[in-house]
């Protein structure tokens, strides 16, 4: 998505310029979608003028309940292949480098 002018755009004024034009749900929703992956919320651009416009509400918020289940799955799916690649030390916590130890080998 192009960054246009304030008003252009409500995913554009969400991400871009911090105007929250939805319901706040729905914004929070967005925004964590658009942390996830900045893409993901592309499908959603006609939508969201409803959805700024107090319009199809429940059907956005269960539309985007469901993709944030998706990346949800997507998330796990990728934690677990880098578990396996990895081994056991992904579930560990990374040495700091402060510590003296660290240096010694």
């Amino acid at each position: 998505m192009s960054m246009g002018s304030p008003g252009d755009h409500p995913l554009t004024d969400l991400f871009h310029w911090g105007r929250r034009g939805f319901p706040d749900d729905i914004a929070d929703m967005l925004l964590l979608l658009h942390e996830l992956d900045p893409k993901v919320c592309d499908k959603f651009a006609l939508e969201a003028w409803d959805w700024s416009n107090g319009r199809q509400l429940e059907a956005g918020r269960a539309t985007l309940r469901a993709e944030l289940q998706q990346q949800r799955s997507r998330m796990a799916s990728l934690a677990e292949r880098i578990d396996r690649f990895f081994g056991a030390t992904a579930a560990q916590p990374a040495q700091s480098t402060s510590d003296w130890r660290f240096w010694r080998r």
